[in-house]
Formats: C-alpha cells, sequence, structure tokens
C-alpha cells in the first residue's frame, strides 16, 4: 500500500515524470498541443507562495480570527485571578444637616441646624481557600477550552489557505482553459475558410462548407463561456486575494509531501486539527468528572476586613476604627441526588467523548486515504490526457490530409479537431487538480499552514500560544496551575482523593 511518492528533497510534478516515459520522438506533438498552457506565463510570475503571503498578511478574515482567539487568551487571566485573594478599597464621605427643637446642638446658642461630615475608609481582603479544587478546575477548564480553541484556529487558517490555493489555481486553469478555446477557435476559422475556398474551386461540397460553419459556431460559444469563467475566476480571486490576479504562475513543486500513504496518515494522526480537537475534548470530560466530585466537597472562604471613620467638619477628633477577620465553611449535606447525577453526568459525557475520539481517528485516517487515492488518480489521469493529445494530433494530420486528398471527409476532420482541443482542455484541469489534491493531502495531515509550508510572510508566524504567553497575567495562580505539557493543574489533596486515578 504504501507507495514512494517523490525524492527526499521534495515533490516533483508528476507531469515530468510521465512526459520521461515517452520517446523524444513521441514529444513533439506533445509540446505542440499543450504550448499554449505555458505562453502566457511572465517572466516575473509571481509564486503560489508569495501569494499565499500576502493573503496570510493581509486577509481580514484570518485576521479577524486571530484577535477572536487573543480575546480567548484572556479567558484563562480571568479564571486564574478567581485564586487569588481578592482586594477592595472603599472610601465613603458623607455630609449631613440635622435640624431639632428645642435644640438640636449640645450649645447654648440653639441654631436652626446642625452642619456634620464623616469620612469612612474600608479595607478588604477575601481569599477562597479551594478545598475541594473547584478552583482550580475551572482555570484547568478554561485552558483546555482555550487550547482547543487554538485548535480550531489551525483548522480555520488551513480551510482560508486552502479557499485561497483553489483561487489561485482556479485564474490560471480558466485562463488556460481560455486560451485553448481562442486557439481552437482560429483552428476552426481557417478550416471553415479552406472548405468555402475548396467549395469555391468546384473542389468540396456545401455540407462541408455547412459542417465547418457549425463547427467554427459551436467554438465561438464555448470561448464565450470560457471568458465568462475566467471573468469569475478573477473576481474571486479578487475577493479572497484584495488585488487583481497579475504574473501568476503555476505550482511547478509542491514541498513538504509525504513519500508514502503510511508516512501521510503517520503526520496526520499527529497533526490533525479534528483529532487534536477530539482529544483535548476528552481531555476536557475526564476533568468535568474531578470537578462534579469536587462540587460535592466543602468549601471555605477566609475574609478580613479594616474599618476607619472620622469627623470632619466639627473638629471633634471623634474617630472610630474596627478591624474583623472570618472565614466560612460550607459542606453540602442533601441536595436531591443533584451532586450524584452530576457525577453521572460526567461520567456519560467523557464516555461518549471516548467513542468520539476513536471515530475521529478512522475519520482522520480514511480522509487521509481518500486524500492520497485522489492525488494517485489525478496522476495517473495526467499520463492519460497525454497519450491522447498525442493520438489526437496523429488524427487531426491524417484526417486533415485525406480531405485535401479527396478521401476523407470534414466529418473526420472536425471530430479530430474537437477531440484535440478536449484532450487539452481535460490536461489543463488535471493538471490543476492534482495540484488542489497536493494541497488538500496537506490540509488533512494537518500540515497546510503558513508555518508548516515556511510562506514568505512579513514578520512572525501568528502562534496562539505565543500571544496568550504575551498576555498572560503574572500571578502566583497562572505559575501553579497553567501547565502546557500536560491539560490538568496540580491538584488538592481533596481533588486527588476524588480522582478515579
Amino acid at each position: 500500500m504504501a507507495q514512494d511518492r517523490a525524492s527526499a528533497g521534495g515533490f516533483a510534478y508528476p507531469l515530468v515524470r510521465t512526459l520521461r516515459r515517452y520517446r523524444d520522438g513521441q514529444l513533439l506533438p506533445l509540446l505542440l498541443g499543450i504550448a499554449v498552457l505555458y505562453s502566457q506565463v511572465p517572466a516575473s510570475a509571481q509564486s503560489i507562495n508569495d501569494a499565499l503571503a500576502h493573503f496570510y498578511t493581509n486577509s481580514p478574515t484570518l485576521k479577524a480570527t486571530q484577535l477572536g482567539i487573543s480575546s480567548q487568551n484572556e479567558g484563562v487571566n480571568q479564571a486564574s485571578g478567581a485564586a487569588m485573594p481578592q482586594v477592595n478599597l472603599g472610601v465613603s464621605p458623607s455630609v449631613s444637616r440635622t435640624y431639632g427643637y428645642p435644640c438640636a446642638s449640645s450649645s447654648g446658642a440653639c441654631p436652626a441646624f446642625v452642619n456634620d461630615g464623616a469620612v469612612g475608609v474600608s479595607l478588604s481582603v477575601t481569599q477562597q481557600v479551594d478545598l475541594s479544587g473547584t478552583i482550580d478546575a475551572q482555570i484547568d477548564s478554561a485552558y483546555l477550552g482555550l487550547k482547543s480553541g487554538w485548535t480550531a484556529y489551525r483548522a480555520q487558517e488551513q480551510a482560508l489557505l486552502l479557499e485561497a490555493i483553489n483561487a489561485y489555481v482556479g485564474v490560471i486553469t480558466s485562463q488556460a482553459v481560455e486560451s485553448l478555446n481562442r486557439a481552437s477557435v482560429s483552428v476552426f476559422l481557417r478550416r471553415r475558410d479552406e472548405a468555402q475556398r475548396r467549395f469555391d474551386a468546384g473542389l468540396g461540397t456545401g455540407t462541408e462548407v455547412a459542417n465547418f460553419e457549425a463547427a467554427f459556431q459551436g467554438e465561438q460559444a464555448r470561448l464565450r463561456l470560457a471568458v465568462g469563467n475566467s471573468e469569475v475566476a478573477e473576481a474571486e480571486f479578487r475577493r479572497i486575494f484584495g488585488r487583481d490576479p497579475s504574473g501568476l504562475a503555476f505550482p511547478a513543486t509542491i514541498a513538504n509531501m509525504p513519500r508514502t500513504l503510511d508516512h501521510a496518515i503517520d503526520r496526520a494522526m499527529r497533526g490533525d486539527p479534528a483529532l487534536s480537537q477530539a482529544e483535548q475534548a476528552l481531555s476536557a470530560a475526564e476533568l468535568n468528572i474531578v470537578d462534579a466530585k469536587a462540587s460535592n466537597g466543602p468549601s471555605m472562604a477566609l475574609s478580613a476586613r479594616a474599618d476607619h471613620s472620622q469627623d470632619l467638619l466639627r473638629n471633634s477628633g471623634d474617630y472610630n476604627t474596627s478591624f474583623s477577620i472570618g472565614g466560612q465553611i460550607s459542606v453540602p449535606l442533601y441536595q436531591g441526588g443533584a451532586g450524584v447525577s452530576r457525577v453521572r453526568q460526567a461520567e456519560i459525557d467523557r464516555d461518549t467523548a471516548q467513542a468520539q475520539l476513536i471515530a475521529q481517528r478512522e475519520s482522520t485516517r480514511a480522509n487521509v486515504i481518500s486524500a492520497w487515492n485522489n492525488l494517485q488518480a489525478q496522476e495517473a489521469s495526467l499520463g492519460s490526457f497525454v497519450s491522447q493529445i498525442t493520438a489526437a494530433e496523429l488524427a487531426v494530420r491524417s484526417a486533415a490530409a485525406e480531405l485535401e486528398a479527396g478521401v476523407g471527409t470534414a466529418l473526420a476532420v472536425l471530430t479530430a479537431e474537437k477531440d484535440l482541443t478536449s484532450a487539452q482542455v481535460n490536461l489543463s484541469s488535471t493538471r490543476s487538480a492534482q495540484v488542489v489534491a497536493s494541497y488538500v493531502l496537506l490540509q488533512a495531515m494537518g500540515d497546510l499552514t503558513a508555518e508548516k509550508m515556511q510562506l514568505p510572510v512579513d514578520g512572525p508566524y501568528f502562534r496562539p500560544d505565543d500571544d496568550f504567553e504575551t498576555r498572560k497575567v503574572d500571578n502566583f495562580a497562572s505559575d501553579l496551575f497553567l501547565d502546557h505539557e500536560r491539560a490538568t493543574a496540580t491538584p488538592s489533596f481533596l481533588r486527588w482523593l476524588y480522582n478515579d486515578q
């Protein structure tokens, strides 16, 4: 099942290998048939990697996705903050005016009213003591959700890059087909004029002229369709890349391709974002079991408070200062079975995640096999169309010579010309399909990213984990709980006790 695909240095475009299977004498008709496909490549052509690098740097859709990841990265900071002491400072100034009768004052003047004022200052500190491990479970859950978002970003980056690749190759393909149809229109125009000259000289028939005229009109209709397809492809390119398609070069080499199917499957098992998400979902489900068990345990909170108030207006020197410290322990005694139900539900969710992980492994394997076989089929089709072009070129020459000699028919020439054009169009389309199939295989393995393809972008690649590190709040909780090498944090004693492991 494992087959060699390329040399260790990269992936050579299989058309070259296909051509080598033919003797030198057989290459001339082929080269004549497909020369139009290469005639429009400018000397300063823009490579697909350059175009993808521009897309990666300037795509508003991709930028919005990256900003969404940055927003998610702040969620762990907020979760870890709950594990730290909560310190609050309060200032409460007040002014009052008191009316009284017969006398609102202690002095003998007995004024109509008395002004009074004070300022109060309070400082409170509250610390949640994580006896059951609920807080660190929440932090871990937030971090796992964060990593899942990172994986989703990788999947979206791959999807957007593949969309850009399709747009890039689509323009080249549509332009090549348009060029082939233009060449075919010129050929049929020449054939029609030749038939008209033979008819005028008494050597041909009106039927021949009519047949070639009908064929010419048909080729013009196909040309108009090809022009419309080119315009659609160019509009799609502008939508995705934000600029006009110009100087596009057909991809000749695609790096980092697997040499065998087994190698491709192995890379997919380590790099497929969908598989990584399924693994992270299982870790999160296992963590939820611990969290559900811990929610049935005790919780404790410690608090301290200091208050100070002082008279400001009457200058009496009166003040009041108080201090308090306390705590609260809560132990769930009876929840109507809700706690036990939460644990059972979490265990069911864990089993579901395990089943989904197994299913995703098989799906990843199937996707790689499908992409691999599709690529192999496209490569095999290239050789078939090469043979068809060679045979069609020979048939055109033979049918034209027989018609000139008066032993052939216009129908034979028409059929041969149409077969040649069809084979050339099929070769162009298959070349494009083969290139896209190569990138689809990279996507199935999780390798269709800017960094793994080493696109020549300006500046660093966007790495969600690096973005997180730049945003991570430097506190005890983040240092204690956020372990990038494993999904769970350092457990408390009771959380360890609740863990099935």
